[in-house]
């Protein structure tokens, strides 16, 4: 099918974003699985989508008019072996795509849910600026999960806090600020290496109440730098590098 690319040629940003729009999205009781088999990383979601909206005026700045609605919603997510229910509910404002509200569940217990809302900027056809907010909590693996990216197991409820979870920014640049409250959890696994979970480029500072100060050199493991990085940050206390030991070989046969 012959297909000129608008962006092609001379044709300028400046002289595209004043390019007119006219387009109207209108939905009726609208499979989501179908549509979302194509878009990478979603295994397998579906929901029910209703509703229209309108854009008007020029790319820079559409007026957006409308809102639209998913019901019946489920997703599966990789990364937790878990999958979840959800509904959306959307509207619009000048340039803007309104989250009114987008819940997310436990697919065994819905009584506990996540809310999420905010906007989302469309000013220039395009993602601009994310501004959500984050409430409520939710079980988000539960014991029958198998398996998952994590390869974290077993039970863990879990929400926002005080103050409450933020996300701002554009899709390049996401900011997420707040607290994130674990409530219950009872884990059978957690990596602290690898993909899933990386120590050296947390933020988090490491404490153990119950470290033991009177050990002597005597008394810890001697490991490589290497090693030492893999070590949880909670037993670290337990060893010592073997390029910061201060005294030799034969010095340790003497002691000893």
């Amino acid at each position: 099918m012959p297909y000129a690319n608008p962006l092609g040629g001379d044709t300028s940003t400046a002289s595209f974003s004043s390019t007119p729009v006219n387009v109207v999205f209108d939905s009726k009781d609208f499979q989501l699985k179908y549509f979302l088999k194509m878009i990478p990383g979603i295994a397998d979601a579906r929901g029910m989508l209703n509703g229209k909206i309108n854009a008007n005026g020029t790319v820079s700045s559409p007026n957006l008019t409308g809102s639209i609605k998913i019901t019946d919603g489920s997703l599966f997510v990789s990364t937790t072996g878990m999958n979840y229910l959800y509904a959306l509910d959307a509207s619009t404002a000048n340039s803007k795509l309104v989250i009114d509200n987008l819940r997310v569940s436990n697919i065994d217990e819905d009584t506990r849910h996540i809310d999420l809302n905010g906007n989302i900027d469309f000013t220039g056809m395009k993602v601009n600026d994310i501004d959500m907010k984050m409430t409520g909590d939710m079980v988000i693996i539960d014991k029958d999960v198998d398996k998952n990216d994590l390869g974290v197991y077993g039970y863990l409820w879990g929400g926002s806090g005080t103050p409450p979870i933020t996300i701002k920014g554009s899709l390049d640049k996401l900011k997420i600020a707040g607290q994130f409250l674990i409530k219950e959890a009872t884990i059978s696994s957690v990596p602290m290496n690898g993909s899933g979970y990386d120590t050296e480029s947390d933020d988090f500072t490491y404490v153990n109440a119950k470290v033991d100060t009177t050990l002597n050199k005597d008394s810890l493991i001697a490991i490589t730098q290497k090693d030492f990085k893999k070590v949880n940050p909670f037993e670290k206390y337990k060893y010592v590098t073997i390029d910061s030991l201060s005294y030799t070989t034969g010095a340790q046969k003497n002691t000893t």
